[in-house]
């Protein structure tokens, strides 16, 4: 159905990916998975003609038979829609602000009749009729991707490219959006190629797939093999790096470093620095993607042998001190909306608590009264003894809109722990070192520096006052699974080490069972459930939360 021989994208001279080869054949679900910068969205917008203006592709690429590579607008727009559809990873951007999701649906139809538009709109399970004449913005998160889904598949293509579709959603709606995928392609017997740095979505939906990698494929095959015994250390790495819902790992291992530039790799292992089993053999020669058996390939001269087995911990208790911070009855209203409803927790000296739920369940309203952003309706917030001459700090999801871009790393660490006390106050070079970035560090600007590595310079600034409690909001949702494996460390060090207390918001169950040693459990404002993380966890007692572990379970039948 789809086939990609060749490939080379190019940002003037600048090389970003480097003769990708693969194939999706009719009516299966092919994965294209890796971290940020691997070039895997670059290849998916080369496969429907929409490149960023600048960047080129070279090569080809053909669609049913159809060259797409060269070809002119006026093809590519007759290709779009009508054998290729195209759903992204955020629906509201997607989505024409200005029409509602019947207009929506009702442009991509030959004759907009009103019955056929409520029977797409019925196949990606709205059935609703109100939902007709809603704007994006009076939809839900899952809602708008159902929309966006049923609009891509309006005029019947017989491929779907879906790029990263469940990254921003909820744990039980990306299960929902999931299981709505797999459901449509096999009714439809449709080809699905599917890109997402999630390797737990990757392995769930595909029949295969490929891993990318500093711009080309490093390993490819059916998706049950590569997750059972991947070949090429890079996926192994990946594999690793994943947190588990079901066990708490004794260390949270990451790949160090970063992924190269395909155009300085060019004539090497692009891993090779990065590859705790590299040889001198694999800096002198690039490695092609040999068989390996059983319709698999892998481009490693020496390929892993078996997964690397995961350690767990062995159950260590720990001990606390008195209440840190103390929340009681605590309400917040905006106009006629109750957000928070009599929520109650509290966490001690050297504790760390996770509070979960879906979006809207008042989680982060919780945190943002604790913080003093909103000031909360009713209730009590207390801060022990602890805290009055150490602050409360906060590290946010999006680490790039609260880190001053005009200011330098340094220049941030500085005004941060002059807000402390002066004693024992630390420099930006060695709170540079605390998080594990080189001190040179300390002279860029935010732009010049990954997503990881502007979160741990968050942490860093956190941590420049001496915090005796640390606030985290989804701190590590927007990260790539290596990238989070180290900041998810990193907090833990913190945690235990330091002996700074933790107030943990997440989504992410296997996130959560990492890093705290309570869990607090929200829905609609409240709490439902509460307890150790593991118990919790293991043996669930509300509904709700046996929803929520259940959804992060993620399994399905192929």
């Amino acid at each position: 159905m789809l086939a990609i021989e060749g490939l080379q994208i190019r940002y003037g001279s600048r090389l970003l990916v480097d003769g990708v080869d693969l194939r999706v054949r009719a009516g299966e679900t092919f994965g294209l998975v890796g971290e940020s910068g691997s070039g895997k969205s670059l290849t998916a917008r080369a496969a429907v003609g929409l490149l960023p203006r600048g960047i080129t592709a070279t090569g080809s690429i053909t669609v049913g038979g159809a060259q797409l590579v060269g070809a002119g607008e006026k093809v590519l727009r007759r290709l779009r829609g009508n054998r290729v559809g195209l759903l992204m990873q955020d629906p509201f951007a997607m989505l024409n602000p200005l029409q509602t999701a019947g207009q929506h649906i009702a442009e991509s139809l030959p004759r907009a009749r009103r019955s056929e538009v409520a029977e797409r709109l019925a196949e990606v399970g709205i059935d609703d009729p109100s939902v007709l004449k809603r704007y994006p913005f009076q939809l839900s998160g899952g809602m708008r991707q159902r929309v966006a889904l049923a609009a891509a598949l309006a005029r019947d293509p017989e491929l779907l490219i879906a790029d990263e579709p469940t990254t921003a959603l909820d744990a039980t709606i990306q299960d929902e959006i999931m299981r709505l995928l797999a459901r449509i392609q096999r009714e439809r017997g449709m080809s699905v190629l599917l890109i997402t740095h999630d390797l737990r979505v990757a392995f769930a939906l595909c029949d295969r797939l490929a891993v990318m990698y500093a711009g080309r494929i490093v390993e490819r095959g059916p998706a049950r093999a590569v997750s059972g015994e991947p070949s090429h250390p890079y996926t192994a790495g990946l594999l690793r790096a994943l947190p588990s819902i079901e066990r708490t790992a004794d260390r949270l291992a990451g790949i160090p470093g970063s992924v190269p530039p395909a155009s300085e790799v060019r004539e090497s292992c692009a891993f090779v620095s990065r590859c705790d089993q590299a040889r001198e053999e694999c800096a002198s020669a690039r490695p092609p993607l040999r068989e390996m058996g059983a319709d698999r390939q892998t481009a490693c001269l020496f390929p892993v042998e078996r997964q690397p087995c995961i350690t767990e911990d062995a159950g260590r208790t720990r001990t606390f001190g008195p209440p840190l911070l103390q929340v009681t009855g605590l309400r917040k209203d905006y106009r006629q909306v109750r957000a928070v409803r009599e929520v109650s927790l509290e966490v001690a000296e050297g504790e760390s608590v996770g509070v979960v739920g879906e979006s809207g369940s008042g989680k982060t309203t919780v945190a943002r009264c604790i913080l003093g952003l909103v000031t909360p309706s009713g209730g009590r917030i207390d801060l022990g003894t602890g805290l009055r001459h150490r602050l409360v700090q906060c590290v946010f999801q999006d680490p790039y809109t609260s880190l001053n871009p005009a200011r330098s790393i340094g220049a941030t660490l500085v005004e941060a722990a002059r807000q402390g006390a002066p004693e024992g106050r630390m420099t930006p070079q060695e709170l540079l070192e605390l998080v594990g970035l080189p001190a040179a560090y300390a002279r860029r600007r935010p732009a010049g520096l990954s997503g990881g590595e502007r979160q741990r310079v968050a942490i860093a600034r956190a941590l420049a006052v001496r915090p005796a409690l640390l606030v985290c909001d989804e701190p590590v949702a927007s990260l790539d699974v290596s990238v989070q494996a180290h900041i998810l460390e990193l907090l833990r060090r913190v945690n235990r080490e330091l002996g700074t207390s933790m107030l943990f918001i997440t989504h992410d169950l296997a996130v959560v069972r990492q890093v705290t040693d309570r869990l607090v459990v929200m829905l609609d404002g409240q709490v439902v459930e509460s307890g150790p993380t593991d118990q919790v966890l293991d043996a669930p007692e509300h509904l709700y939360t046996r929803q929520l572990v259940s959804s992060s379970e993620i399994s399905l039948e192929r």
